[in-house]
This record gives C-alpha cells, sequence and structure tokens, in this order.
C-alpha cells in the first residue's frame, strides 16, 4: 500500500512575495523559493529558515554568487550572462538544491 503525500495549493497570484512565501512556509517550514523565476536581473531566495550560506553556480558549476545570508536574500545577475544556474541553499548539515533562470533584458 503506498503511502499518500500530501498536496498543497497555495494562489499565489496578486500576492506579494512576503505573504505567497508567509503561506508556504507555514505548512512546509523547510521550503526554498527563488523569485521571480525565471528572472531579469535579480533573483531573491527566500527560505523558511535562516541559512547559513547560499552558494549560486552556473552549468559549468562555477561558482557565481556566494553569500552567507539572512531568510531573505537578493542577488543581482545584471552583469551575467543569460541561462541556466543552480542555487544551493545550506542550513544544519541539509542542502535545499533549485534550479534558477535568467532571461534577456
Amino acid at each position: 500500500m503506498l503511502e499518500e503525500i500530501p498536496v498543497y495549493e497555495i494562489r499565489v497570484d496578486a500576492k506579494p512575495p512576503s505573504e505567497m512565501f508567509a503561506e508556504l512556509t507555514s505548512v512546509v517550514p523547510r521550503i526554498v523559493v527563488a523569485f521571480p523565476n525565471p528572472f531579469v536581473n535579480v533573483v531573491t531566495i527566500y527560505s523558511g529558515y535562516v541559512p547559513e550560506q547560499i552558494n549560486i553556480s552556473d552549468q559549468n558549476g562555477r561558482l557565481k554568487k556566494f553569500q552567507p545570508s539572512s531568510s531573505d536574500t537578493s542577488f543581482d545577475f545584471s552583469e551575467a550572462k543569460p541561462g541556466v544556474y543552480y542555487c544551493e541553499v545550506l542550513s544544519n548539515g541539509i542542502v535545499v538544491r533549485l534550479q534558477i533562470i535568467k532571461t534577456e533584458n
């Protein structure tokens, strides 16, 4: 018998990111969200906890951004090329990985 996995539906249209994130973390405390994604120049990483470190690397594994952080951290990619980047959020031995996408201006 398979265990049922809970599904949470949260409407994000017309909500500021901080309200959307507060609602998400109330049901899933270890969630990490990149907003907006895809993004043009600036992406913000929201986390339900204060991470020890955030690393962002390109597709070749080259570290692009690194920051010991707060729970709400913005990264400026205005000088970076459009493409796919990988974000790692580290806290208490747990690593959460997500993909972020920079688009053209």
